[in-house]
């Protein structure tokens, strides 16, 4: 059996190249990143900052898509990493990406615009803030598939 610090070497080699290539393409900043399993990795995830308004799902759909790919393409292309996989090839439903924007000290664009971006469990959802709550209200939600395929459809 490996020691576990190789297991996390391995980890951390493909959240920060996810990290590297996201900051430089996108403008994403992480802020948070972590995973699951037991034996064998389950889950990996990343959460960032964007620091720019977010005023069309189609943007924010930009950002997800981007970061989802960059993603489980480091984890494929990560040979070492596989035997520590719960599943190989890695499923997307394995990975967690969190965008939250706001400005650089903290505070929320205008209340119409998005707040937060996820994927999670396959499932792409776009949030914005509700003050009234204190908290966030999701206005759209949509498959990787459903976003991959319009996502194509404007960048084609």
């Amino acid at each position: 059996e490996e020691p576990q610090y190789i297991i996390a070497a391995l980890e951390f080699l493909v959240l920060t190249n996810t990290i590297r290539w996201l900051k430089a393409d996108k403008e994403l900043y992480a802020c948070g990143w972590g995973g699951r399993g037991k034996d064998k990795i389950q889950m990996l995830a990343l959460s960032f900052f964007y620091h720019k308004p977010v005023k069309t799902i189609e943007h924010g759909r930009d950002l997800l898509v981007s970061a989802i790919q960059r993603f489980i393409g480091e984890i494929h292309k990560e040979t070492r990493l596989h035997k520590y996989l719960e599943k190989n090839p890695f499923p997307l439903e394995g990975i967690q990406i969190r965008i939250f924007i706001q400005d650089v000290y903290g505070a929320s664009f205008a209340p119409e615009e998005l707040s937060v971006l996820a994927f999670i469990d396959g499932v792409l959802t776009y949030e914005i803030d509700n003050p009234q709550f204190r908290g966030f209200l999701k206005i759209h939600e949509e498959t990787y598939e459903e976003a991959l395929a319009k996502w194509k459809a404007a960048h084609d």
